[in-house]
């Protein structure tokens, strides 16, 4: 599959003239398989493959788990190397299902704008015990800037 590399925003529709007119951010995704070997000891911040872009909004996140976790109730956090639950959280792994990431006040500002420079974003599960069954999809959807 070909990649193409672009900086928002567009302008797309048919008045093309005017500042402003029809001009808009791109809405994108990105993906990233976490399962229960990526956090065994239950305190690491594991990399995912998500880097945001500089200045991204973060529109929507969810968890999708598609194997629970068979540890001691299992939550996870969405973030950064620095601030680990920076995007916000997740209750329960428990159940089969999507999930969305829960941010509270403070991580909903986060949220606006992801910083100056590219970000990787980083997942933990925190449990109980150490698992031998979990696995998940974070997906993060975002407004270029």
């Amino acid at each position: 599959m070909a990649t193409t590399t672009f900086s928002g925003p567009l302008k797309v529709g048919t008045v093309r003239e005017g500042a402003g007119t029809n001009t808009g951010g791109v809405v994108l995704s990105q993906s990233a398989t976490i399962g229960f070997a990526d956090t065994p000891d239950a305190t690491s911040a594991v990399a995912t493959t998500i880097v945001l872009p500089a200045n991204a909004e973060i529109v929507e996140q969810y968890f999708t788990v598609t194997e629970v976790w068979d540890s001691t109730t299992p939550v996870g956090e969405i973030g950064t190397l620095a601030d680990p639950d920076a995007y916000g959280d997740i209750a329960d792994l428990t159940a089969l299902g999507r999930t969305t990431v829960s941010p509270d006040a403070t991580q909903a500002a986060a949220l606006l704008d992801v910083g100056t420079s590219d970000v990787t974003v980083y997942a933990t599960v925190t449990q109980t015990g150490v698992p031998s069954t979990g696995a998940a999809t974070l997906t993060i959807t975002y407004r270029q800037v």
